[in-house]
């Protein structure tokens, strides 16, 4: 029972007048891949708490990223914000990114 390590991700904020794109997010990713779920279903379920907690705001890690920091592969990182887009926890903006929902549209809230 191999157990993937612990990872950060920490993305510096973008560049701009900061209305968008807001400050530095860090989100604590622990994908085990004996546990009989899916990876994606993993790491959407850790990021949703994150958005939750309030420790992910603004715009959310590339799929990119979330691959490079945690070691899962790209389409399971892509498939993992579709998940939470899918739920209403993160939108997608054409160009910009995805972003994590604000308090007042997260779903059942």
């Amino acid at each position: 029972m191999q157990r993937a390590r612990p990872r950060f991700i920490a993305i510096p904020p973008a560049p701009g007048d900061g209305t968008l794109l807001a400050r530095a997010y860090v989100a604590r990713v622990d994908v085990d891949r004996d546990s009989g779920v899916p990876a994606y279903r993993q790491l959407a379920g850790q990021l949703r708490e994150a958005i939750r907690a309030g420790e992910m705001t603004g715009r959310l890690p590339s799929a990119r990223s979330i691959s490079e920091e945690t070691g899962v592969g790209i389409l399971t990182a892509r498939k993992a914000l579709r998940v939470l887009t899918g739920e209403g926890w993160a939108t997608v903006t054409n160009g910009l990114g995805t972003f994590a929902a604000s308090r007042e549209d997260w779903p059942g809230g």
